[in-house]
């Protein structure tokens, strides 16, 4: 028999106090289960599900710059095995009934109960774990006697060889004439990390080489030649892989190296 998998599990929550709260429970109450992650709001949490690829979301209905139905669309058009769970207050059972109708498989209402939290979390083990034994039976249609390894293996180098090119999961996929879903699925278990947070560590770290070995490049042209056609979401993609922004970053290094920084 298979070694049971822990799932990851990302939360949204705007109220820092609840979030860590519910992190906490999730922690102590649900074997199986990893916090992965925490998010402020449905853009923080959708950045980080890219970055992930979670098992499961636990998301607050209402949250600033988007709220929890939001990103619940944004998920299920992005990374469609995600299992989302909606924590709601009992004035908005509306919107709860709005989240159902758009797939999310459950909804846990505030305050939330250990039994309630252990229910729901259980049920989307049971429906986690057919997955992955679906997912084992299953075979790449390109071509059907490559291996799950062999897959993986050839999305690593595709993207080593062409991160600074634009790819989305859904041209990757195609690439191997295999779902996008499956791909992400395949490339996470056999990897460890999901293809995006893959691709953007390729990028990062050639930023940070282009940005110490080539002062005389501009921030806007290292990201371009990392993949990064828009500089200000270079700058905050890079800020929040290596904690310095470029510029700092080349200032830091360039004075360690006895270099002047660009």
């Amino acid at each position: 028999m298979s070694r049971k998998r822990t799932y990851s599990v990302l939360i949204a929550e705007d109220e820092v106090l609840i979030r860590r709260h519910l992190a906490r429970k999730v922690a102590e109450q649900c074997p199986g289960y990893e916090v992965v992650a925490e998010a402020a709001d449905g853009q923080e949490a959708l950045e980080a599900a890219a970055e992930l690829a979670p098992d499961v979301v636990i998301t607050d209905i209402r949250m600033p710059v988007m709220d929890g139905l939001e990103l619940t669309r944004e998920l299920y058009n992005a990374h469609p095995d995600v299992r989302v769970v909606i924590v709601s207050g009992y004035d908005e059972f509306g919107y709860a009934k709005t989240a159902l109708s758009l797939g999310v498989k459950d909804y846990l209402l505030k305050p939330v109960a250990d039994d309630e939290l252990r229910s729901v979390m259980s049920r989307l083990a049971i429906q986690l774990d057919a997955d992955e034994r679906r997912l084992d039976g299953e075979h790449p249609e390109f071509p059907e006697s490559v291996s799950q390894e062999e897959l993986a293996a050839a999305a690593k180098e595709y993207l080593r060889l062409h991160f600074a090119e634009t790819i989305s999961l859904a041209d990757l996929a195609a690439r191997f004439h295999v779902n996008p879903s499956y791909l992400a699925r395949i490339f996470k278990r056999r990897t460890g990390v999901a293809p995006v947070r893959y691709l953007r560590d390729l990028r990062i770290g050639h930023a940070r080489k282009l940005l110490v070995e080539r002062p005389s490049l501009e921030i806007k042209e290292i990201a371009a030649m990392a993949g990064y056609q828009d500089q200000g979401y270079f700058s905050r993609v890079f800020k929040g892989a290596v904690g310095a922004s470029p510029q700092d970053y080349r200032a830091r290094r360039g004075a360690a190296d006895g270099t002047p920084g660009g």
